[in-house]
């Protein structure tokens, strides 16, 4: 028998399907991008917080985040060679 992996991710009390990002504002705008730009999921801050659901995704290679103000200005945009599900990440400044 014989047992192949590509992947395989594991997460300490998170799911596995939620990115998490913390420190925005309320109506601020998280869009989650893949390597070839296509937008994999967005939500808008409820508080201070936005998660994303990759459901089926788990793993976004080449990802980048986006933040936007209310008005639909870019505020950020960073680049990470993974995102995973389970990913919590914070807006400082």
């Amino acid at each position: 028998m014989r047992v192949y992996f590509d992947s395989v991710l594991v997460t300490v009390d998170r799911v596995p399907w939620i990115v998490r990002v913390e420190g925005l504002q309320p109506g601020w705008v998280v869009v989650l991008k893949d390597g070839s730009g296509s937008v994999i999921a967005s939500g808008e801050a409820v508080g201070s917080v936005v998660e994303l659901d990759i459901w089926g995704i788990w793993i976004v290679r080449g990802g980048v985040i986006e933040v936007l103000d209310s008005s639909g200005n870019l505020l950020v945009s960073k680049g990470f060679s993974e995102i995973l599900g389970g990913d919590v990440y914070r807006v400082v400044g």
